[in-house]
């Protein structure tokens, strides 16, 4: 899906940090289209899957932020009307469902970091 130069830059990056012995994270935010369609949703999930196995990465695809975790339709609100961007409750909603999803893959891949302060 990628071209040979994209390709040949994601692999660089995978070396470097396997090298470095650094764990990584992608997390794909869906594109508003891809919540509503399903033809989009594969698209770009197959795109994301591409993407993070070449890096060697774990990865969060955060539709789940958008669909039935609380059994919910997806609104058309949470999405600025004018472009693509999120409007204030799309970012609360995917604010709210990754914290838990960050913090558990903190502390499984870097125990340091997910200490809780002083």
């Amino acid at each position: 899906m990628f071209g040979f130069s994209v390709l040949r830059v994601l692999r660089d990056m995978a070396l470097c940090l396997a090298r470095e012995d650094w764990p990584v994270l992608c997390v794909r935010i869906p594109e508003r289209e891809a919540v509503f369609e399903q033809e989009v949703f594969e698209r770009e999930l197959s795109t994301f899957a591409e993407f993070a196995d070449t890096l060697l990465a774990d990865r969060v695809y955060a539709i789940e932020a958008f669909h039935g975790d609380q059994g919910a339709e997806p609104a058309r609100e949470w999405w600025l009307p004018y472009d693509p961007h999120w409007a204030q409750a799309g970012s609360d909603r995917f604010a709210a469902w990754f914290y838990p999803q960050l913090r558990t893959w903190l502390a499984a891949n870097c125990p340091v970091a997910a200490t809780p302060g002083p």
